[in-house]
């Protein structure tokens, strides 16, 4: 059997390295620190169950070093994308896509590695999205109400009868997404990343009829779409009533766009 020789060095060999570059080797890591610093997410979200995943951040300090929130103290470069952590072991690479935009991070104590996200995917941008609709589903819930509860004259047209269904079907799909979005939270720990998850004995029964509610209300949510259109052209309702039907019927498609980026469109586990 041949034994194998330990090459000498160490991390510490390579920190000294960092005394002997040039301006330019500077510049390239005032560069990769601007790019790196962002929000990632794990690169296997789009195709994990819900509730798998999770995001971290990068940012870049005043002292030219980087920190993240996947683990703790400063990361200096020691090659260009590479990073090692000052305060201990650990290094972090980064991957650099066509456009030289970061696309990747890498983490050699961590078996993930992480995709740099849009605006539109990041955590707080969700969560705005679900505070948003949260607050118009519930004010169709309380239209549809109240609109059921008036008084009916027996001269009530057709057009008259449409509108009122039309309200009513906006405060069922509002109820429904409202339900899903108050139990999904008491299951899955608050949080959308909670997601739906597995236990020893598979998904629990209640968790998967929660995944009826989102496909329920993604066919309503185009029957809506139809109803808004009608709206508009028949001038149902004030206008102020139109738009805020509008803005429920936009509420409840983008409900399903939020549905589906988080794995809860329909049965994937």
């Amino acid at each position: 059997m041949t034994n194998a020789t330990k090459k000498p060095g160490g991390w510490s060999a390579v920190r000294q390295q960092l005394a002997t570059w040039e301006e330019a080797a500077l510049l390239a890591l005032v560069k990769d620190l601007y790019e790196a610093a962002g929000v990632n997410r794990d690169l296997i979200h789009a195709r994990c169950k819900a509730g798998e995943c999770g995001g971290e951040r990068v940012w870049a300090n005043q002292d030219g070093t980087i920190s993240t929130s996947l683990r703790p103290g400063r990361h200096v470069e020691v090659e260009p994308l590479l990073f090692q952590n000052m305060d201990g072991d650990g290094m972090l690479a980064f991957r650099e896509g066509s456009h030289g935009r970061i696309t990747n991070l890498f983490s050699d104590s961590w078996p993930y590695a992480y995709e740099r996200v849009w605006w539109y995917q990041t955590p707080s941008f969700h969560m705005g999205l679900l505070g948003v609709t949260a607050l118009l589903f519930l004010s169709a819930f309380l239209a549809g109400l109240v609109r059921s509860l008036r008084h009916r004259p027996p001269s009530e047209g057709a057009v008259s009868r449409m509108g009122r269904g039309a309200w009513a079907l906006a405060g069922l799909v509002g109820a429904l997404n409202l339900l899903f979005v108050a139990a999904l939270f008491i299951t899955a720990g608050g949080t959308p990343e909670g997601g739906i998850g597995e236990s020893t004995y598979g998904v629990p029964p209640v968790q998967v009829a929660l995944l009826t509610i989102p496909v329920l209300t993604a066919a309503l949510a185009a029957v809506m779409l139809v109803l808004t259109a009608s709206a508009w052209r028949r001038r149902w309702w004030s206008v102020f009533g139109r738009i805020h039907y509008s803005l429920v019927t936009l509420a409840a498609l983008a409900f399903v766009w939020f549905a589906d980026y988080w794995n809860l469109l329909g049965f994937r586990f």
